[in-house]
């Protein structure tokens, strides 16, 4: 059956050889890998898939921070809270919880003692539960003679 060789050679592809001798192709592959003859693949090969670049790889990537509505988010993939964000946790949360040791707690909160979102410094944070943290604001905010608030 050395001619089934050459003749697989002269046709150039198996479905060609296949048609020509009126045997089915998965014979004619059968028969040929049997005598040890490299049967070239079948079909259309396409290429694989590029690994879609994300992070530091990113054509786009700002060094893994990004601002919006006053706070300034940082990406930190490992962060529990971070998958409603893509990976983005916010940063003040991310400084406190680094500087107290732990994640914080559901109830807690972070206040910027000098009401600027984007002073991200320990010594411009402070821990809060929401309650203090409304009754803070409250004390704060503008009354009238009446002691409603004006705004």
């Amino acid at each position: 059956m050395n001619n089934l060789a050459e003749l697989y050679e002269q046709a150039g592809s198996l479905l060609a050889l296949s048609r020509e001798l009126g045997v089915s192709y998965s014979t004619l592959r059968y028969r040929l890998e049997k005598q040890g003859v490299e049967v070239k693949s079948k079909g259309y090969k396409a290429p694989r898939k590029k690994q879609i670049a994300k992070a530091e790889n990113h054509h786009n990537w700002k060094g893994g921070q990004y601002k919006t509505s006053g706070y300034i988010y940082e990406y930190a993939p490992w962060h529990p809270d971070s998958e409603k964000r893509k990976g983005y946790v916010e940063q003040h949360r991310l400084v406190m919880e680094n500087h107290i040791g732990r994640k914080l707690n559901p109830d807690e909160l972070v206040h910027h003692i000098n009401e600027e979102t984007t002073d991200n410094r320990i010594e411009n944070l402070q821990l809060m539960t929401r309650p203090e943290h409304i009754r803070y604001h409250k004390e704060k905010a503008p009354r009238d003679e009446l002691g409603r608030f004006t705004s």
